[in-house]
C-alpha cells in the first residue's frame, strides 16, 4: 500500500494536463495554477517514481517511454476514481449527469432521433448534449475534452482516447440523377468529369476516397468543398453536383426519391468507430449512453434502416 501513496491524484491530474497540452504553460492555464507549482508537482512525481516522465524541448514537452506508460495508467486510475465517486453517491438512484456526444452529420441523419428518444425513455436522469459535425472536427473536440463520446470514422485509439469500430458502411455515388443503369455498380472511370461536392481534406477519409478512385483509374472533379452536412445534401439535391457518401447519410432523400445511390464497382468501406475519452469512459452515465448508442445502432442496422453491417470486413 505504501507505493500507492506515490501516485497522488492531484499530481496525476497535473501530469495528464501537461501530457495532453504538450506544454507547461498551457497545462498551468488549464489547471488554474502557477506554472512553477505545476513544474514542481511533475518534478516530485518523477523523483518519487525514479524516472523522467517528460522531455523538455524548445517548443514544448513530449513523454518518455515511462511517461507514455504512466499516461495509460493515469487515465484508468482517474477514470476509476471518478466513476467510483459517482456510483457511491448514486448507488440507490438512477444514473444522472450530463453526457456530451458528437455525431457526424451522415450518422446523425439516421441515428440522432432514435438515440435521443431511447435515452429519454431509458435514462431520464441523464442530460444528453448532442453535437453534430463532421468526423474530423468531432475527433478534435474529443481530444480537447469538449465532448465525452463521438462516433468517428477510421480512427485508431490513442493514449487518451479509446476508439473501437462497431460497424462498417460502403461508399456510394450519390446524385439526383445518376449516369448508367440504375443500382448497377459504377466504375471509377465513369466518375471522371462529374462535378463533385465533397467534405474538405480536414476529414481524413476524403483523401482515402480520392486515392481509391485514382488507383482504379478515375479522378474526382471536386468543385466545392463544404463541411456542413445539410448544405452539402442541398447542393446534391439541386441536381448540379454529385458526391461520394454513405447511403445512410441521405437515407431520407433516397427513400423519398430525391436522390439516387450507386455502389462503387471497386468497393470502399469505412469503419464506424465509437470513441471515448479514457478519463470519462468508466463514469456510469457515460457507460449507459455508450451501451444504448451501440444497441440502437445495431438495431437500426439489423432492421435495414441504416445501410451498414456489423461484421468486420474480411482480411484480403
Amino acid at each position: 500500500m505504501d507505493k500507492a501513496k506515490v501516485l497522488e491524484t492531484r499530481r496525476l491530474l497535473a501530469f495528464i494536463a501537461v501530457f495532453e497540452e504538450g506544454s507547461f504553460t498551457a497545462a498551468a492555464a488549464r489547471m488554474g495554477m502557477a506554472q512553477p507549482a505545476l513544474s514542481i508537482a511533475i518534478s516530485k512525481l518523477e523523483a518519487q517514481l525514479g524516472t523522467p516522465l517528460l522531455i523538455r524541448e524548445p517548443r514544448g514537452v513530449k513523454a518518455t517511454a515511462a511517461g507514455l506508460l504512466l499516461s495509460q495508467r493515469a487515465y484508468e486510475i482517474i477514470g476509476l476514481i471518478e466513476s467510483t465517486v459517482e456510483e457511491v453517491a448514486t448507488v440507490e438512484q438512477h444514473p444522472t449527469g450530463e453526457v456530451a456526444i458528437g455525431l457526424p452529420s451522415s450518422t446523425a441523419a439516421v441515428l440522432a432521433i432514435p438515440l435521443v428518444e431511447r435515452l429519454a425513455k431509458t435514462y431520464p436522469g441523464i442530460r444528453l448534449r448532442l453535437v453534430e459535425s463532421f468526423s474530423g472536427y468531432l475527433w478534435d473536440w474529443l481530444l480537447n475534452g469538449h465532448i465525452d463520446i463521438a462516433v468517428v470514422f477510421n480512427q485508431a485509439s490513442r493514449p487518451e482516447i479509446i476508439s473501437t469500430p462497431f460497424a462498417w458502411e460502403k461508399m456510394h455515388l450519390i446524385g439526383k440523377a445518376l449516369p448508367g443503369e440504375a443500382n448497377a455498380p459504377i466504375e471509377a472511370g465513369q466518375l471522371t468529369g462529374l462535378p463533385m461536392v465533397m467534405p474538405s481534406r480536414k476529414q481524413s477519409f476524403r483523401d482515402t476516397i480520392e486515392h481509391h478512385i485514382q488507383k482504379q483509374g478515375g479522378t474526382l472533379d471536386v468543385q466545392i468543398e463544404i463541411d456542413a452536412g445539410h448544405q452539402l445534401i442541398k447542393l446534391i439535391c439541386s441536381g448540379r453536383f454529385y458526391s461520394i457518401l454513405s447511403p445512410g447519410s441521405v437515407a431520407h432523400e433516397i427513400s423519398t426519391g430525391q436522390l439516387q445511390a450507386r455502389p462503387l464497382a471497386q468497393p470502399l468501406e469505412r469503419a464506424i468507430c465509437l470513441a471515448q475519452r479514457r478519463l470519462r469512459h468508466q463514469a456510469t452515465a457515460v457507460r449507459c449512453v455508450t451501451d444504448e448508442l451501440l444497441s440502437e445502432a445495431r438495431a437500426l442496422i439489423v432492421a435495414g434502416v441504416w445501410d451498414a453491417r456489423i461484421e468486420a470486413p474480411l482480411c484480403t
